[in-house]
């Protein structure tokens, strides 16, 4: 591993504060590594992240993997800004529209409302009027269309 980092022995038994010949020991598996030094080891070589926080995210092949197992390659991490951005604008449009916070099922009022929208009687057929009768011959019909209204 400290070839990894581009250490020599020496560099390395200098940064651990122990001589050459302790390294040498633990290289050739004479002794143990110490615990602590083995950790800082992989961190320094990317291996792992440090703290609790990070429990279950780990490097593989350069890339990062999520505690379910998702990739994140550097790539992904450009996006990042940009979904923020795009989360702000969107809580301050729902700011604008609604008086409010952001609309969502957890808040009072919130959640999906059905097409009509709010305040707007849903008027009741006449007996025997059939769903489609206003609808034009030519128009397509779907099944089990869902409307849902945000507004």
């Amino acid at each position: 591993m400290r070839l990894n980092l581009g250490w020599d022995r020496a560099t390395c038994a200098k940064n651990f504060h122990v001589t050459e010949r302790t390294l040498h020991n633990w290289e050739t598996g004479k002794n143990d590594i110490p615990f602590t030094a083995y950790k800082l080891l992989r961190l320094l070589n990317r291996m792992e992240l440090p703290g609790d926080s990070w429990h279950g995210w780990y490097f593989l092949g350069g890339t990062l993997y999520t505690p379910e197992g998702h990739p994140l390659t550097g790539q992904d991490g450009s996006w990042w800004s940009l979904l923020v951005r795009r989360a702000a604008m969107f809580d301050q449009l729902c700011t604008r529209v609604h008086g409010g916070g952001t609309v969502g099922a957890r808040t009072p009022g919130g959640g999906p409302r059905l097409r009509g929208g709010p305040g707007r009687e849903r008027g009741r057929r006449p007996h025997g009027a059939s769903r489609g009768a206003a609808r034009s011959a030519a128009a397509p019909r779907f099944i089990n269309r869902t409307y849902l209204y945000r507004g």
